[in-house]
């Protein structure tokens, strides 16, 4: 089960990994941070994004940020991803479907969650927890 949150001042995640019902890890970092690269979203600088999905997503997802990440932006088809991405002054949300190039990005309206524990999050910041 993995959660990626935005509370409008947080970026934060769970850090398990599963390989089915196996549980792989439990202190995997789903957040990258942007430190000393240029990467851009519709032009604008990237501070962190994390992802929910194939981890190798992380990789691919900041190369393409390298080169400016747009809706026109290919990727490998193989796997899903659900992203949040923090930049200096939005937040976006971004999602691939397995077998698809192509991803769809949205602005971010405040209060944000992906993955499969969206659900929950969705609730428990509707009542007032935030994201840590």
């Amino acid at each position: 089960m993995t959660i990626i949150v935005w509370d409008g001042y947080t970026l934060a995640c769970d850090g398990q990994v599963q390989c089915g019902d196996t549980i792989t890890s439990s202190d995997c970092n789903k957040i990258t941070v942007v430190m000393g690269e240029v990467a851009t979203v519709y032009g604008v600088n990237v501070l962190a994004f994390g992802t929910a999905g194939d981890l190798s997503c992380q990789i691919q997802l900041l190369d393409k940020m390298k080169s400016d990440l747009t809706h026109d932006s290919k990727f490998t088809p193989v796997s899903s991803v659900y992203a949040i991405i923090v930049t200096e002054n939005k937040v976006y949300e971004l999602y691939k479907a397995e077998g698809s190039e192509h991803c769809t990005i949205a602005e971010s309206r405040g209060q944000s969650s992906m993955g499969s524990a969206h659900a929950i999050a969705t609730v428990l910041l509707n009542i007032g927890y935030d994201a840590i």
